[in-house]
């Protein structure tokens, strides 16, 4: 059986469809997992909606994780740094993202969330609250 090509997210799993349900994008729903300045960096992961597995390796790859250098005015704004990431979940998405900002910080540097997923954001905020956590402390 063929790998299939277009993908939706339906909260946050890839589902397969036909290329006529990708007539608008707009319909698939927002396709930014998280976007986080670090320091003069920014870092960048979504869902593609196009299987970016070129090299056929059986698994689709769905997300990508980018870096840039976002210092408006600098000569070396808009370069892009530290390459392309791409993986095939959510989770996995969330966990590329969180190494290449680990990657990039350093001391000294504010970590801002520029845009983040609602669902990710209450897991977390969940997570932050969790009675587990405050029998640690």
């Amino acid at each position: 059986m063929a790998m299939k090509l277009f993908y939706k997210l339906v909260g946050q799993t890839p589902v397969p469809i036909e290329v006529s349900e990708l007539h608008n994008e707009a319909e698939l729903g927002n396709h930014i997992v998280r976007q986080t300045q670090v320091g003069r960096y920014e870092v960048s992961t979504v869902f593609l909606f196009i299987n970016h597995d070129f090299n056929h390796t059986g698994v689709p790859k769905l997300f990508e994780t980018m870096s840039w250098i976002n210092s408006p005015g600098a000569a070396d704004d808009g370069e892009y740094v530290a390459g392309t990431d791409r993986c095939s979940t959510w989770l996995e998405a969330e966990i590329q993202h969180a190494r290449r900002i680990a990657e990039l910080k350093q001391p000294g540097d504010i970590v801002e969330e520029l845009r983040e997923d609602p669902l990710t954001k209450q897991i977390m905020a969940s997570y932050n609250s969790s009675p587990l956590e405050k029998m640690d402390t």
